[in-house]
């Protein structure tokens, strides 16, 4: 045996209480190590699920906006081409009333 096994023992009971509850101490913490290192993963699998996902949420959106930028510049070119044709109308019919 070793030293650490020779210490717990001489104390009788109470150092082989003691050397179970260091042992139980230190499968413990290997446990929770093992169990936070999953979380991280876990963690960082899911930041990286909601990155795509608000990328696609942002790609969308982006399409949206053009469609109603582009919807919003063929109305405003076809109200103006509308008001140049008015006005052309209106100065052809001005045009025949100042010659009578």
């Amino acid at each position: 045996m070793d030293t650490l096994s020779t210490a717990l023992l001489d104390f009788g009971a109470l150092g082989v209480m003691a050397g179970a509850l260091f042992y139980m101490n230190q499968q413990l913490q290997k446990r929770l190590d093992g169990l936070l290192e999953k979380f991280t993963e876990q963690l960082h699998k899911q930041e990286l699920e909601h990155q795509k996902a608000e990328e696609g949420i942002r790609d969308r959106y982006d399409k949206i906006v053009q469609r109603y930028d582009e919807r919003i510049d063929k109305v405003y070119e076809h109200i103006v081409d509308s008001l140049r044709d008015q006005s052309a109308t209106l100065a052809s019919i001005r045009d025949l009333l100042n010659k009578k």
